[in-house]
């Protein structure tokens, strides 16, 4: 019998319910960690704001936010504007400590749910989806930490899986509402967080256009305001500073993975062969003293981009570091190219360093509220499957070049790694004549992830697990969804039924199986 309207609204409402029973779950577990003083501390936000200052390299001297906003936004080089612009509101609100908490607070609740409906609206089952969710992200300890870090971080990880669940709704029901939803938080990703950048999003969302190829006018509609906003930035950073990505770091980044682990006598060896500069010497991201006649730029009269240093910290938005981190690049690509097994080497790093929990990140592994009396140690160790914790892994790589081992990694991880960059892609070609719509939504998934694990193990080594964590529950979806439809097409085409297809469910099913096909 043909499903009924009335049928989809009932599918409907018991999706909402599933959703909604993940988002109570998560909501309680942060608030009751919040009560219990696991929150931003007091300091970070607190008068001077010193802590602030130390820990957001990516922030503008405070005094700027407040009184040269604007100004201060059009000249910022270092990084995209939306986490600047997001503080200076914040501190123009009365208790900006409370509302910053409530916001990570809400940031994380809504991971949760756009996890949980994202692996609905990819036919995951809803008994599976919320399992799923509930233990790999409401008690995943990344989770309950990062809300106490004044960062992008976590909402960069909310917003990116909305985006997805948006994908996925519009490609699936061909809507003009989620394909504006999803564009205009593409934007909000690029141009807050720049380890993404809007190249990698325009391969992504070659499979959704594809599936979307006759709506063209709509796709236009949705895509068009949010692109020429990023693309006005992009090239206001072009015209300014001859930048083609949001940030001016690329140099300095790259050479914590190249110069910044090599022996200082291999680097004066290759400044001797005039193959690097003496610059190779120095480290990135530090005062622009250390970098003689490089540090001293004729001023702009703009103090975003003279002022030297912020409370504690350097500017790192200073008009040298421009010039600076171009030499950085210079050399590290020369670097490279001399040092190619090196590099090799490096890169096996950074992944291991991705495959930690985000737990460990630096940034929340020294807070006083790790390891949250021994959650996090059970819960990496039986859950993540990690043999030893490895909370130092940032420092130890970045000044002593020691990796993490293989008791260090974490097993779920990898298992997931694998799960989501390659099997995922196979199941999603194959499937892509029976469901093209949900396949189209996982090549995303599959794209983003592929492209900020290729990118930020080619130019990073410190912060990897910090990285990943930002791809919110897109690896863990991705993963999941490469399970079921395994498992799906294997049940499909059992010996004796060759060539046949997956009897789908009626549409609009819901009930406990693994998959939901045919809705």
């Amino acid at each position: 019998m043909a499903p009924t309207r009335a049928d989809g609204r009932a599918t409907r409402r018991q999706d909402r319910r599933a959703v909604g029973l993940v988002g109570v779950v998560a909501l309680v577990s942060h608030v009751a960690t919040w009560a219990a003083g696991v929150s931003i501390p007091a300091t970070v936000l607190g008068p001077g704001e010193p802590g602030l200052d130390y820990q957001s390299w990516h922030l503008l001297p405070l005094d700027l936010l407040h009184h040269d906003l604007g100004q201060s936004l059009l000249h910022l080089d270092s990084q995209p504007p939306l986490f600047n612009l997001a503080t200076a509101v914040l501190y123009r609100l009365p208790m900006h400590l409370f509302w910053a908490r409530l916001g990570m607070v809400a940031f994380a609740t809504s991971l949760a749910l756009a996890a949980c409906g994202l692996l609905v609206e990819l036919g995951i089952g809803r008994r599976v989806s919320v399992g799923v969710v509930i233990v790999f992200v409401v008690l995943d300890p990344a989770q309950l930490l990062y809300p106490t870090w004044y960062f992008y971080g976590l909402p960069t990880a909310a917003v990116l899986t909305f985006a997805a669940w948006a994908a996925t709704r519009w490609v699936r029901t061909r809507r003009l509402l989620p394909g504006i939803v999803f564009w205009w938080l593409v934007a909000l990703v690029v141009l807050t967080n720049s380890a993404f950048q809007i190249y990698g999003f325009l391969i992504a969302a070659v499979p959704l256009l594809v599936v979307l190829r006759r709506q063209w006018r709509s796709v236009l509609v949705a895509a068009l305001p949010p692109l020429l906003v990023v693309g006005a930035w992009y090239a206001n950073d072009a015209v300014q500073f001859g930048t083609f990505t949001t940030s001016s770091w690329t140099g300095m980044n790259m050479a914590r993975i190249t110069t910044g682990l090599d022996t200082r006598a291999d680097l004066t060896q290759l400044v001797d062969q005039h193959v690097l500069t003496p610059l190779a010497l120095v480290r990135p991201f530090y005062p622009l003293g250390a970098y003689g006649a490089l540090g001293h730029a004729p001023p702009t009269g703009i103090p975003a981009l003279d002022v030297p240093t912020k409370l504690v910290t350097p500017n790192l938005n200073n008009i040298a570091y421009v010039a600076i981190s171009k030499q950085f690049l210079t050399n590290d690509l020369h670097w490279v190219e001399h040092r190619p097994r090196l590099y090799a080497e490096h890169i096996t790093e950074g992944i291991r360093i991705w495959l930690l929990p985000a737990d460990q990140t630096p940034a929340v592994a020294s807070l006083p509220v790790w390891p949250l009396h021994g959650w996090t140690g059970f819960y990496d160790h039986w859950v993540m499957l990690q043999t030893r914790p490895d909370p130092g892994a940032d420092r130890a790589a970045v000044f002593g070049d020691i990796a993490p081992t293989l008791a260090n990694v974490s097993w779920t991880l990898v298992v997931q790694q694998v799960l989501a960059l390659v099997v995922l892609p196979v199941v999603a070609w194959r499937r892509r004549r029976r469901d093209p719509a949900r396949a189209a939504a996982a090549g995303w998934i599959w794209i983003v992830t592929g492209v900020l694990t290729l990118t930020t193990s080619l130019l990073e080594v410190g912060e990897n697990n910090r990285f990943r964590f930002e791809l919110g529950a897109l690896p863990l979806v991705g993963a999941v969804v490469a399970v079921a439809w395994l498992v799906e097409g294997l049940r499909g085409h059992r010996p004796g039924r060759t060539g046949a297809e997956p009897v789908p469910a009626r549409a609009g099913s819901t009930g406990p199986e693994l998959t939901r096909t045919g809705a």
